[in-house]
């Protein structure tokens, strides 16, 4: 009896040591995965969308302008991101496709998209890849699958 009871509690140590080798392997792999995360707005003319970005890792921010003119720019620290050059580190201000390379940097970080003033408004949809290494295997072209 005490034998069957002591290989119960050594089975049982055995099986928690495996899932917890386990779920560090999943959250290992999780790590190494990219994220995508999209979303779509609208911004009037001469106006800002801002958000704050948490990612502690890598990005690729992409905009594409489905209707419209809408502009993207960055900061590693500044709330009040804008078009003003000592309010923002990068930006992509095409009448195409815009995309950001943004390094892995302590987080928060903030984003605006800006809607011209040649259109009232301005319809946009923004993709941003997540990845942990900064190897970004995908064109900002991926935003139109």
């Amino acid at each position: 009896m005490l034998v069957r009871w002591a290989f119960g509690i050594l089975f049982a140590a055995c099986y928690a040591s495996a899932n917890d080798e386990q779920s560090t392997a999943t959250k290992e792999e999780e790590d190494l995965t990219p994220r995508f995360f999209t979303l779509e707005g609208v911004v009037a003319a001469g106006n800002f969308s801002r958000y704050e970005l948490k990612f502690p890792r890598p990005m690729r921010i992409v905009l594409e302008s489905v209707e419209g003119d809408a502009d993207l720019y960055f900061s590693y620290t500044n709330q009040g991101v804008s078009f003003e050059l000592d309010k923002h580190d990068a930006s992509s201000a095409t009448c195409g496709l815009d995309y950001i390379d943004v390094a892995s940097y302590p987080r928060p970080s903030y984003l605006a998209v800006y809607g011209h003033p040649f259109k009232n408004e301005s319809s946009y949809r923004l993709l941003i890849m997540v990845v942990p290494d900064g190897n970004f295997e995908h064109g900002p072209e991926l935003i139109h699958r």
